[in-house]
């Protein structure tokens, strides 16, 4: 299967994560897929070598320019209020319907037992060994000021994956310290109006990227960020472009070898 159809499977996987989510105000087309969507990936993330400014694909993406324009008023709008304890509920139930997909096209994945700071997912060979870790980020709201930062040239449609810090050092510290040592494996599941898949990213990758000089973003507070212990929400993120990232056949294979 191509990485469309991979995504199609996945997405099969998703009735009763839907069921969770039927009282959450979503976009009209979250958690499902479209020969739109298609088009959106391979214009603007698998042929498009530089990063262009998102107006200049409206005459060569059909619907494009009305995507942008419900996209705006929709993620522009307030929405749910972050509740920290509701998001990591909803946060696991993601996890669950990735296991099911990883499961069903043969990979042996499972949630990670007595987690801490460990990563969500763990993947094992046929013999049981474990072989990897996934951090799953489920990412639907796209960076639309993204084209604002100065001196970054970034645009919504390649630049809305956010990674928190904190959790990329971390990470690298359990690696650094021999608790973990195999690889760990950022799995985004993007699911924005344009561009939707799965698409992948060594830890590594990641703390390199931080290390050379990537721009570090703070987003702003919002409620549900601070509580009378403290703040508990991560607002130091980096935008890795998904142009880096590499998809999710890609991922499959691998662990198939």
């Amino acid at each position: 299967m191509d990485d469309f159809e991979l995504y199609s499977k996945a997405l099969e996987k998703t009735g009763k994560l839907k069921e969770y989510l039927s009282k959450a105000k979503l976009f009209e087309t979250q958690l499902t897929l479209s020969t739109f969507n298609k088009e959106c990936n391979e214009k603007l993330i698998y042929k498009n070598s530089a990063v262009k400014p998102r107006q200049t694909f409206f005459d060569t993406i059909e619907g494009l320019e009305g995507t942008c324009k419900k996209c705006w008023s929709f993620y522009l709008s307030p929405r749910n209020k972050s509740i920290k304890g509701l998001d990591v509920q909803l946060g696991k139930q993601f996890e669950l319907v990735i296991i099911d997909f990883l499961n069903s096209v043969g990979i042996h994945a499972e949630k990670t037992k007595n987690r801490g700071e460990y990563p969500d997912i763990s993947v094992f060979d046929v013999s049981g060994k474990l072989i990897a870790f996934i951090e799953l980020k489920y990412q639907s709201s796209p960076w639309l000021f993204a084209f604002k930062e100065e001196g970054t040239k970034r645009e919504c449609y390649e630049g809305s994956p956010a990674v928190d810090i904190k959790k990329i050092n971390q990470q690298t510290e359990l690696v650094l310290n021999g608790k973990i040592d195999v690889p760990i494996i950022y799995l985004f599941w993007l699911d924005f109006p344009c561009v939707k898949g799965l698409f992948h990213m060594e830890l590594k990758e990641l703390k390199s990227l931080l290390d050379s000089g990537s721009k570090v973003f703070e987003r702003k507070l919002r409620e549900g960020d601070v509580s009378e212990k403290g703040k508990k929400g991560q607002t130091s993120k980096i935008h890795p472009s998904i142009s880096a990232m590499q998809p999710i056949s890609s991922l499959i294979a691998k662990f198939g070898r």
